[in-house]
């Protein structure tokens, strides 16, 4: 057990590097101003497709172990309602080119969101039916040819940030879209899915994407906020500090994705719930406590050696930046455990207040103190968010 979680937690890392070796040559290749605009669109895109998953993953795992039918109707689940987000989205954002001022080119929101969704969940499907092949291709190929195709392409025509993120969502949709067809178990077809399933389905999807759209607001409030505070300049030297240390996240977002399939496994099995929670726990921060101690020492060095001059002051802020990412780290963890009791309602009301909360406490502090106060509320935001989802986490074992 422990050498599979290892070798997918180990390409899940090597799969987060590549965004991060690549971003020296985006910020090398864009403006300051044209990277602060794809630092934020980015980070917009990864928050609306994290909503767009309505908490597929999450149910497929629970379903695959108990009723293999359930689970391929989950997957129809996914991609009918992606498919009618994707419209809505489209919709949105054509009507934004044409009653304002916006670029064509925002039109790369919808296609980038769809995408990096079905990629994500692709992922988890890959580790849930232990394919490992699979899941070493997707998650390294479609990170490499992502970024990588638009870097290439700057090498000879000048792009802006929103160009450069329609690249990246035509290549990512591209490329996931032949995986998909080439994996012929993956039910790759919207089925009809029976009613009891599907309104179990959109109530825990509601929950599900509530707390994710949520969650992820904690994640860009920061950016949100600064945005409309500093000039382009200043909010690109804070970005790349965001950015950093969100790639990070990223790595311990999936090194956690790659612990719920055993540890689902281990709960159903245990008569001590709470002691085998517990054992994964000290097992998974075992894990990512190494690598963000040898991330924090590592920042000056990276930004100094791989960046230009006009980024060095983004070194103190990642340094601060990465104590919130250590807390959202263990939250992910605890998260899985209350996902796991099916309390999606739990999550739901936890995320609306904390994340109200962490909005207003980031727009009073950043008012107050800039961006030392922005900081400062990112991280005790997530400290609380993990303090009670552990606390549900708990009580909902001990209880079962």
């Amino acid at each position: 057990m422990i050498k599979r979680v290892l070798s997918y937690s180990g390409v899940s890392i090597i799969s987060a590097l590549i965004p991060f070796l690549c971003l020296p040559f985006i910020t090398r290749l864009l403006s300051v101003e044209e990277y602060a605009e794809y630092a934020f669109w980015y980070a917009v895109i990864t928050v609306l497709s994290s909503i767009c998953l309505l908490g597929a993953p999450s149910s497929y795992t629970t379903y695959y172990s108990q009723d293999k039918k359930k689970a391929s109707e989950v997957i129809s689940f996914l991609l009918s309602n992606n498919l009618f987000i994707f419209f809505v989205m489209l919709f949105f954002t054509a009507s934004l080119v044409f009653y304002s001022e916006n670029s064509l080119y925002i039109l790369s929101i919808p296609i980038f969101v769809i995408a990096r969704s079905l990629y994500l969940f692709y992922l988890h499907y890959c580790r849930v039916n232990q394919k490992l092949y699979s899941f070493i291709v997707t998650n390294l190929a479609t990170y490499s040819l992502v970024f990588l195709s638009p870097i290439f392409i700057m090498l000879y025509i000048k792009l802006t940030g929103l160009q450069v993120l329609l690249i990246m969502g035509i290549v990512m949709l591209a490329f996931l879209l032949l995986l998909l067809w080439k994996d012929r178990q993956f039910p790759l077809k919207i089925s009809p899915i029976s009613t009891p399933l599907k309104s179990e389905l959109y109530q825990f999807g509601l929950y599900s994407g509530i707390h994710s759209l949520m969650a992820s607001l904690i994640t860009i409030s920061d950016r949100v906020v600064l945005k409309g505070a500093l000039d382009s300049e200043d909010f690109a030297i804070y970005a790349l500090a965001a950015t950093l240390v969100s790639a990070l996240s990223l790595a311990f977002s999936k090194i956690s994705q790659s612990f719920s399939p055993e540890l689902f496994a281990a709960l159903d099995k245990s008569d001590n719930k709470v002691n085998t929670a517990y054992k994964y726990f000290i097992g998974y921060v075992l894990v990512i406590f190494p690598i963000a101690i040898i991330f924090y020492f590592s920042l000056s060095f990276l930004v100094t050696f791989f960046f230009t001059d006009d980024y060095i002051g983004s070194v103190p802020y990642a340094q601060y930046l990465l104590v919130g990412v250590f807390f959202q780290s263990l939250y992910f963890y605890a998260s899985q455990v209350v996902f796991y009791l099916r309390r999606s309602n739990a999550m739901f009301w936890i995320s609306v207040l904390v994340g109200v909360l962490g909005l207003l406490s980031s727009i009073t502090l950043c008012f107050l103190y800039g961006i030392d106060g922005v900081i400062f509320s990112f991280i005790i935001t997530w400290f609380v968010y993990f303090i009670i989802t552990l606390r549900v986490g708990y009580l909902g074992l001990k209880n079962v």
